[in-house]
């Protein structure tokens, strides 16, 4: 009796559940509609879409240097993290089949896609209209209904949006050369292995905390990319950047608009931004704060004279180092290389050296030339000129007033 009860309810189970569905096929063939795959591929297979909508035509495409976004005069790379996310939901996307698309929409007056992966293209076409909270639109000529968020994602201005924000991303650690023109100012930089030098309007040693932080507000420069714009033609800032086997070029107007060339191996990008208010000001580069507020790029042990020259006063006063030790005053020696070698300017100004000065030789051992300096004290200071540049210590500094003291006797 009880096994009579248990099949007779399997049977009466099996009878709802073919019913429950036989009723959902008779609905979906009623309705019209079941899923297909916007493209049946993964993420990673996905290496080409092109978005086009009237006149306007954007183009996603991967390429040796990574994702690319061209439009119009606009060639620059993508968002690689806004790319991964938006090719994800295009992977996973689905369409509804619909029988037909409601006949006020006709299909291919809107907006056109081609998705390319693993070599094969998918052409997909949006009407203007919408139906059941869907998209009408065809997937190789097949009537279906798509999300709204996939097709208001997938716009001309859409796509573009998803351009690298940042003028000259690459420009680090790796940089070699730097020049700025800013109205009839010029700066140039260049490095050899991890020094930086400044080579125009002077050639000093640069400060190299400075040149850090110089180099990474020049990697962030922001702004936001244009569809067009015209750069003027004698542009007010030019900014050239060059690091091995690339190179980039910023060239901004009175408005704010820069053009953007940047060039690696054969591939060359090109964009249109208008920088923030930020980082045109980046660009406002006073040429003194780069330059070394150290007087000699070299240890102190590499020198090994220090001849102090005056005609006016008869002055010719010579240190010179024998073995470890040094002939005569051996402390104002000592001072004199800390503040050569080792202290920091309080001031760098540009000039040339005063007419009064003394001049301080420099040699390596072998009697070889390190430099040919300028000397002088001011009210509570000592100024050093290499010949264009000027740094000024504080005479409250021990051994800046050593060496006062003994620019003051060396004529008695």
């Amino acid at each position: 009796m009880a096994l009579r009860s248990v099949l007779i309810l399997g049977a009466v189970f099996l009878l709802l559940l073919a019913g429950v569905i036989l009723d959902r096929r008779y609905r979906g063939e009623q309705d019209g509609f079941d899923q297909l795959c916007v493209i049946s591929a993964r993420p990673s297979h996905i290496d080409r879409l092109a978005v086009e909508q009237g006149s306007e035509r954007v183009e996603l495409r991967r390429d040796a240097v990574g994702w690319l976004i061209e439009r119009d005069e606009t060639l620059w790379p993508a968002n690689e993290r806004r790319v991964n996310a938006a090719l994800r939901l295009i992977s996973s996307s689905s369409a509804q089949r619909a029988d037909q698309p409601a006949a006020s929409d006709p299909i291919g007056d809107g907006l056109r896609w081609e998705i390319t992966a693993n070599g094969a293209g998918t052409n997909v076409e949006l009407a203007d209209g919408v139906l059941s909270g869907r998209r009408v639109a065809a997937i190789e000529g097949e009537s279906v209904l798509l999300d709204r968020e996939l097709a208001d994602m997938l716009t001309p201005d859409g796509v573009f949006a998803w351009l690298d924000p940042t003028p000259l991303p690459v420009c680090g650690p790796d940089a070699i050369e730097l020049a700025l023109v800013r109205g009839g100012d010029s700066i140039a930089l260049s490095r050899v292995g991890t020094r930086w030098g400044v080579t125009s309007p002077v050639a000093s040693p640069a400060e190299p905390q400075r040149i850090a932080a110089i180099i990474g507000q020049l990697s962030s420069i922001t702004g936001a990319h244009r569809t067009s714009g015209v750069v003027a033609s004698e542009p007010v800032i030019t900014l050239t950047a060059r690091a091995p086997g690339r190179s980039w070029t910023l060239q901004v107007d009175d408005d704010g608009i820069a053009g953007i060339v940047a060039t690696s191996g054969e591939v060359s990008l090109s964009t249109t931004i208008t920088l923030t208010d930020e980082s045109r000001s980046v660009l406002d580069v006073d040429v003194a704060s780069l330059l070394s507020r150290t007087t000699l790029d070299l240890p102190a042990s590499e020198i090994a004279a220090l001849e102090l020259q005056d005609a006016r006063r008869n002055v010719d006063a010579t240190l010179e180092r024998i073995g470890r030790t040094w002939s005569s005053n051996a402390n104002v020696a000592s001072a004199l290389l800390q503040v050569l070698t080792s202290l920091k300017a309080e001031s760098v100004r540009i000039e040339p050296p005063r007419p009064e000065s003394e001049v301080l030789l420099v040699r390596r051992f072998g009697d070889l030339p390190v430099a040919s300096l300028h000397v002088w004290p001011t009210e509570g200071a000592l100024t050093i000129n290499d010949g264009s540049v000027s740094r000024k210590f504080s005479s409250e500094s021990e051994p800046v007033s050593a060496v006062l003291d003994w620019l003051s006797r060396s004529g008695d």
